[in-house]
């Protein structure tokens, strides 16, 4: 139980000091991933998305990608997988997540070109 009651004021410490702070990357990306750890994609994935929009980085654009792969956004997905593939084209991560993203969205709509 100390474990979660730890996240639990983790999560009220960094949603204080966002408040104040709304520009802090980093404390969106701490904030998310503890989130995610709770298994509350729906509140990481808005922390995310402005992490990105402040500080766009490979890793956690690639981070952004996979989340919205396992929430079933897979054109996000994708675009996420290619902006971290512009700022850092030997992302292997983000490559192989793109292909698989994008083999999946096929495989959905195998009508589409």
């Amino acid at each position: 139980m100390t474990g979660l009651d730890d996240r639990d004021g983790a999560v009220k410490e960094y949603t204080t000091y966002l408040k104040q702070q709304p520009d802090d990357a980093p404390a969106h990306l701490n904030l998310a991933t503890i989130y995610i750890g709770l298994r509350r994609f729906d509140l990481a994935l808005p922390l995310y998305e402005r992490a990105c929009e402040i500080a766009p980085d490979a890793n956690a654009l690639t981070n952004l990608g996979t989340l919205y792969a396992k929430t079933g956004k897979l054109p996000e997905a994708i675009k996420a997988f290619e902006k971290a593939l512009v700022l850092d084209p030997a992302n292997e991560i983000a490559r192989k997540n793109l292909a698989q993203a994008t083999s999946s969205l096929q495989l959905q709509s195998p009508h589409a070109p």
